[in-house]
């Protein structure tokens, strides 16, 4: 899937993200501060690709578990459950569970 960045778009309905277009085709979407580090004519390898997926889902991930403490508190099983409905991986859901430092 390695190709060079030929445009990135700011999404309609979430303005905090950027559609990626490689060799004219949409690749994947980032945050606004992921993308922001990438240029358009930018040639990136497949690992690149994989980095800045993995990246995302971590934000993806995140951003998911506050919303849904948003209401109410909740146990760290329950964020873990709907972070899996959400169709998280494990190792994903397990970094946001360790403790900061």
């Amino acid at each position: 899937m390695s190709g060079e960045i030929t445009a990135m778009v700011m999404q309609k309905h979430n303005q905090e993200r950027v559609n990626v277009f490689l060799d004219g085709d949409y690749a994947f979407s980032l945050t606004m501060i992921e993308a922001a580090a990438l240029r358009k004519g930018q040639v990136l390898s497949d690992n690149d690709i994989a980095e800045l997926k993995s990246v995302d889902d971590r934000h993806k991930a995140f951003d998911q578990a506050v919303k849904y403490l948003g209401p109410r508190p909740r146990s760290i099983n329950e964020v873990r459950r709907k972070l899996r409905d959400k169709e998280h991986d494990d190792v994903v859901i397990d970094e946001r569970d360790r403790p900061a430092g």
